[in-house]
């Protein structure tokens, strides 16, 4: 764009990426992971879906998947949601009632922006089912807590992560609960 418009040679214009804060970086403090934990009653293995509850970013198809997940491989992962109620949020909720994952599913909505670290780092992995991401700063976060990665294949998300994470199809429960 702005070579288009304003006519800058492509080689003076240099992207700078995203970065984290040096909060993500991997704190190997047990207490405060342990109080975290039991702040929030978290299972000792969890994956972690931090994303408001907006229609792209997926929700429903995620809970297909461990309601796919438990069904063809008898596994209960429990996923723990946080971030704001948005437009999709009675579809996510109506979707966890009918698919009965209410002992698999924890909605923790906003948590303190300290305790994210702690979550990622506790988190078996990070899901990431969003259809559309400009760039996705919770990718960075989860491999800055040294938290595997497993995401859609759509928009910017693949870009972002490179060969660092296990790629799926966003639109098929099975792809994501394979």
């Amino acid at each position: 764009t702005i070579v288009e418009r304003y006519g800058v040679a492509p080689e003076k214009i240099h992207a700078i990426p995203l970065a984290v804060g040096d909060e993500f970086l991997s704190s190997k403090d047990e207490a405060a992971l342990e109080a975290v934990r039991s702040k929030y009653n978290l299972p000792a293995q969890y994956a972690f879906y931090p994303a408001n509850t907006w229609p792209h970013k997926n929700h429903t198809t995620l809970l297909k998947a461990l309601h796919l997940l438990r069904a063809k491989y008898s596994n209960q992962l429990p996923c723990v949601f946080t971030g704001v109620a948005r437009g999709g949020h009675e579809a996510f909720l109506e979707a966890a009632e009918e698919l009965d994952l209410a002992r698999q599913v924890r909605v923790l909505g906003h948590v303190e922006r300290r305790d994210m670290p702690l979550l990622y780092r506790g988190a078996s992995l990070l899901i990431f089912p969003s259809l559309f991401e400009g760039f996705g700063l919770p990718l960075l976060e989860a491999m800055a807590s040294e938290c595997p990665v497993v995401c859609s294949n759509a928009a910017s998300i693949p870009e972002v992560v490179g060969d660092a994470a296990l790629l799926f199809d966003p639109h098929d429960p099975e792809a994501i609960a394979d």
